[in-house]
């Protein structure tokens, strides 16, 4: 890591590919023994494939000879991988806000994550990580739950989001298992 965080920057890892074991740790490692940093990731596995996406930190060198490794990275892994240096995600100024946690759970139907997204939009929430999943029990109708952190504005009308997440729920048929700070 670098010494002075005002030196310290940011790259984005998105790769794909076939899944096998140790991928993670394939390009953990990349990232690490540059001396670079994983911020935050994102492993997601289904159909004999994988998706990764990251976001690391690290000196500009650090992060501009994790991008020299990509075809070393590429070759060892299978997978297909690629760079971006970015800015930190910040929250615009002004705009104070705080990470909630929304899960949901009931009876899958198409348009439900459009519904959802909508209501988070009209409330000014922007979404930092999403994860649905489908699942069909032994008995029953095929189900999903969905998992939102979000960072909500300070100065939400929590009660007006709340009563708007309810009434959503109950026209759509599905539960709110948990709402509130993360």
């Amino acid at each position: 890591m670098p010494s002075n965080l005002s030196q310290q920057g940011f790259g984005v890892i998105a790769a794909f590919g076939a899944d096998r074991i140790g991928l993670l740790n394939w390009i953990s490692s990349s990232v690490t023994d540059l001396g670079g940093n994983i911020e935050r990731a994102t492993v997601d596995c289904g159909g004999g494939q994988c998706v990764i996406f990251a976001l690391v930190s690290g000196t500009a060198d650090q992060l501009q000879l994790f991008e020299n490794e990509l075809p070393r990275l590429q070759s060892k892994t299978g997978l297909t991988v690629t760079f971006k240096t970015v800015h930190k995600p910040t929250v615009p100024e002004g705009m104070r806000s705080v990470p909630w946690k929304i899960r949901l759970q009931g009876e899958d139907f198409p348009g439900l994550l459009r519904l959802v997204t909508q209501l988070l939009v009209k409330h000014g929430m922007t979404i930092l990580s999403y994860v649905g999943d489908k699942y069909v029990p032994q008995y029953g109708t095929a189900g999903f739950t969905q998992e939102f952190i979000c960072l909500v504005p300070t100065k939400l009308e929590r009660s007006a989001f709340l009563q708007d997440l309810q009434k959503l729920a109950d026209d759509n048929g599905f539960s709110i298992v948990q709402y509130g700070p993360a």
